[in-house]
């Protein structure tokens, strides 16, 4: 409980109370609290010879927090569908392997090859171009399009929005298992190297910049996502392993594993993670960014039982889920 009685004529001691009562209502945010939400804002009202400092809480209800100019986003507790786009049907096997949201614009790459868009209006409009292998990872950034290549070569393709390859580089990891995966953090693009357990961090042009060693990094099927401005976020589906990877100082920040097949996952506002179980397809388990603990179990009711590849990702209050066949579209709310 936070005490806020105070009766004094003294603005000094009235302040002091005002700063120490945001300082634990933001304390109490940091620790993931679900329920806790504060309605308006802490202030001060003069009443007579008097300043009371009032706050009002409530245990119900969702959205941000916003203290100050100190906004803490709520936990995620529900998923409200706007819109679902399926893929026209084929004659030859044609699914979709990976998907970005860039500027609006949904970018597809296909087993067929290609890299197809939804547009900003949710309609598929199809292929943007084609690619002379098969890829499971891609991103855009900045407009270029990083096409991750794993198997007979390991390199990474840099193609504009229009399709134009513009520039190629070999990335190190030798492992035998599934495709690799990237993630862009602050400019720079991170892998994990199974064959040498390690991470490293490159240029946009290829460049190694540092290498980390982490044991953590098995020869199995990981996945990875930007966390913050120096931080990513691990899976390891087949050991149950979720952990938060420093890129500052090459240490562990957390490992879990609470969660038995994490495949993918994606952070939401830097405050929390989200991540979906390899056959649990209608879960999504929200986890603490910071600490990794499990905090609550988001249900998708829309998510077909036979799907398998269910990816993540999202763009302000916007998750964006795919299996072999569909884009759905929700608000997290």
């Amino acid at each position: 409980m936070i005490d806020a009685a105070l009766e004094t004529p003294n603005q000094v001691e009235v302040m002091a109370k005002y700063n120490d009562i945001k300082d634990k209502v933001a304390t109490l945010m940091s620790q993931s609290y679900p329920e806790l939400q504060v309605k308006g804002q802490i202030s001060l009202e003069v009443k007579e010879s008097k300043r009371d400092i009032e706050v009002e809480m409530s245990f119900a209800g969702h959205g941000c927090l916003d203290i100050d100019g100190l906004t803490v986003p709520r936990i995620p507790h529900s998923l409200s569908l706007v819109a679902s786009v399926d893929m026209p049907a084929s004659k030859k096997l044609n699914f979709i392997t990976d998907s970005c949201y860039y500027e609006g614009i949904t970018y597809l790459s296909r087993s067929a090859q290609t890299i197809d868009i939804i547009d900003k209006e949710h309609k598929y409009v199809g292929p943007r171009f084609t690619l002379d292998f098969e890829t499971q990872c891609f991103t855009v950034y900045d407009d270029r399009i990083y096409v991750m290549q794993h198997g007979n070569r390991h390199r990474i393709c840099i193609y504009n929005l229009q399709g134009k390859r513009i520039s190629q580089w070999n990335y190190y990891d030798f492992s035998k298992g599934t495709a690799n995966m990237l993630a862009i953090v602050s400019g720079q693009i991170v892998i994990a190297d199974r064959s040498n357990q390690q991470v490293n961090i490159y240029s946009l042009n290829g460049e190694i910049k540092k290498q980390f060693p982490c044991s953590l990094i098995s020869d199995y099927q990981l996945t990875i996502c930007s966390a913050g401005q120096d931080s990513v976020i691990m899976t390891d589906v087949c050991l149950h392993k979720i952990f938060r990877f420093s890129l500052l100082t090459g240490e562990v920040e957390w490992l879990s594993k609470a969660i038995r097949f994490p495949k993918y996952m994606a952070c939401y506002r830097d405050k929390y993670v989200l991540v979906s179980c390899l056959y649990e397809f209608h879960n999504i388990w929200v986890l603490d960014i910071n600490t990794g603990e499990r905090l609550f179990e988001l249900v998708d009711p829309f998510q077909k039982a036979e799907g398998i590849a269910v990816g993540l990702q999202i763009h302000g209050d916007t998750l964006l889920r795919r299996d072999h066949q569909t884009i759905r579209y929700y608000k997290l709310r």
